[in-house]
């Protein structure tokens, strides 16, 4: 028999802080964890014997697969950038991470474009059909965002 509505509540109310706590050493989004693991312990056809100890497993694991996941994602991102943008050593080169921190410091909408022209090689018609928006729009959008871009990491004009 699943836990009933109470006995999740009461997890919730007592252990989710505890929980978090716990998910931080292995991930940056221990909220998410946590939560996942909750949802999780929502689909069990049956309770387990330590709804306690089953959390803090499935809070662990959930936080180790998340890490993963970004990990791999970091990967896929770097061998489909353009490399020389960001190796360090030549003084016209981009620092990739304080690209990527002005980056997500866009507007989502102009965030989207950039990601989609730049890494994506997307053209700008199939940027508008992924984003619902108009090809004027998407070129609009990635012109903005470059030109904050260019100013936040005071690149020239080219």
């Amino acid at each position: 028999m699943p836990l009933s509505d109470q006995e999740i509540s009461d997890l919730v109310l007592n252990w989710t802080s505890k929980l978090v706590l716990f998910a931080r050493r292995w991930t940056d989004w221990p909220e998410d964890a946590v939560q996942q693991a909750f949802c999780n312990l929502c689909r069990l056809p049956s309770s387990p014997d330590d709804a306690v100890a089953w959390m803090f497993k499935a809070t662990k694991n959930a936080a180790i697969s998340m890490r993963r996941a970004e990990t791999m994602r970091n990967r896929r991102e770097n061998a489909t950038a353009t490399p020389n943008w960001f190796e360090p050593d030549e003084e016209s080169r981009l620092d990739g991470k304080l690209v990527t921190e002005k980056l997500q410091k866009l507007p989502q909408e102009l965030c989207e474009v950039v990601i989609a022209r730049i890494w994506g090689d997307l053209t700008f018609e199939q940027i508008a059909a992924s984003t619902e928006c108009s090809r004027s729009t998407a070129h609009r959008h990635y012109n903005d965002a470059i030109t904050i871009l260019r100013n936040c990491l005071r690149i020239p004009d080219e």
